[in-house]
């Protein structure tokens, strides 16, 4: 028996783990230089410092790779079957992005009864909410409540 082909081409899986990685390596910057602000005096403070260059140096090479090869296709925001290579929700006043899988046919881009929520985020008032996948290629989010509220 033989295989059949990928329903998606190796620039649409590099489209795939470049927005992935951008996306979580300056997710992570943002958490650590946060932290930092919010503990100036942390004992470890220059491990933390160091994580965030770490992050910076991933970043630059995904956006060197961006550069090189994604920005230079015919459209680089979408994979060549025409679907979107990032979802974005508006959770509450805050941008959540949800980076889709090349394969179409991968379960992450379907809704399940089973699949928990891909993320749960807050926005800057505190609000809570959970991102999931409501349909075929399509990202929502619910709202959970106020964090502070819920402590109350």
């Amino acid at each position: 028996m033989t295989e059949s082909p990928p329903r998606y081409t190796d620039l649409d899986l590099l489209k795939q783990l470049t927005a992935q990685g951008l996306i979580s390596a300056q997710a992570i910057a943002k958490v650590l230089g946060r932290f930092l602000e919010e503990n100036p005096n942390f004992a470890n403070n220059q491990d933390i410092q160091l994580a965030i260059r770490h992050a910076d140096v991933i970043t630059a090479q995904l956006l060197g790779a961006n550069g090189e090869r994604i920005a230079k296709s015919d459209d680089p925001d979408h994979f060549s079957d025409g679907r979107p290579v990032v979802g974005v929700i508006d959770a509450g006043g805050s941008e959540y992005k949800y980076v889709w899988f090349a394969d179409p046919d991968h379960p992450y881009n379907h809704p399940a009864p089973d699949q928990p929520a891909v993320a749960t985020v807050s926005n800057s008032t505190g609000r809570i909410f959970d991102t999931f996948v409501v349909a075929p290629h399509e990202v929502g989010a619910i709202e959970l409540g106020d964090e502070e509220a819920d402590r109350s």
